[in-house]
């Protein structure tokens, strides 16, 4: 199966990590691997929750201020439906 990485995408991001000044190129590289990381989560054929339980760690970190190590280490051993519920209260 072949992951597809859309151009348009890569370059809003590149667009976005622009804001970033100083730090737009870090930003770019972190934005990007990000990003690949939601392509990669959503073609794995038997993930229900697919990116949302990316997207659950992302928002643990930056909005909840949630340690990084914590967030990454939050869903295991939690069944998809309680994560379902989880995702669907913070909009996604």
């Amino acid at each position: 199966m072949c992951l597809l990485i859309d151009v348009n995408i890569l370059n809003s991001i590149t667009t976005i990590a622009g804001a970033y000044r100083n730090d737009a190129v870090e930003m770019d590289i972190w934005l990007t691997v990000i990003y690949g990381g939601m392509v990669a989560e959503e073609k794995k054929a038997k993930m229900i929750l697919k990116k949302r339980i990316k997207r659950l760690g992302i928002h643990q970190v930056i909005i909840e201020n949630m340690q990084p190590h914590i967030a990454a280490n939050f869903s295991r051993g939690k069944k998809w439906r309680e994560l379902d519920a989880l995702v669907r209260e913070r909009g996604f």
